[in-house]
């Protein structure tokens, strides 16, 4: 048994090598692409929170304008993360609370068109979009957005909230 594995390896030497070769740079591609995308998560969570942390702490309409400007800057910065899927909800929240009704339906739309499904967010978000429709008197558009509220896989959690804002808008 042993010799004849000893001549196999002989035969098969060069192959051996390669597939071990291709074994590892595989891994070391795998590993790279797992830290670089930690490091990539980490650097645009921590602009994030910096910049939730500036609102909080600052409530004034230059405030909120510098706090679009930056979740904008981190939006194009790092558009794959989960800090600018969250940016782009707190961004409609802040058109929102500015009357600026249009930009709050366009980051409210990004939002949902890049957020995961299961999120707790997106049941806000259509409700925030409900409202939206409903400051700029599209009723129609508002129920609808409000009724896909109801259908989100975490409409339980907010099944009051949603039940109120239909029946406002009816």
């Amino acid at each position: 048994l042993f010799r004849s594995a000893r001549t196999f390896t002989e035969r098969h030497k060069i192959r051996i090598y390669a597939g071990t070769g291709i074994f590892f740079f595989i891994l070391v591609l795998i590993g790279g692409w797992y830290l670089y995308r930690l490091n990539y998560e980490k650097n645009a969570g921590k602009i994030y929170s910096k910049i939730f942390e500036t609102i909080q702490k600052a409530e004034s309409p230059d405030a909120d304008q510098t706090a679009i400007k930056e979740y904008k800057d981190l939006i194009t910065q790092y558009p794959q993360s989960r800090a600018a899927v969250l940016a782009r909800y707190r961004l409609g929240n802040l058109y929102f609370a500015r009357q600026e009704i249009d930009g709050a339906i366009l980051a409210y739309k990004d939002f949902l068109n890049e957020s995961p499904a299961d999120s707790d967010l997106v049941t806000l978000a259509y409700n925030a979009l409900g409202a939206c429709h409903e400051a700029k008197k599209n009723f129609k558009e508002a129920i609808e957005s409000l009724e896909i509220a109801m259908k989100t896989n975490t409409a339980s959690s907010f099944e009051a909230l949603n039940y109120i804002n239909i029946a406002r808008v009816h």
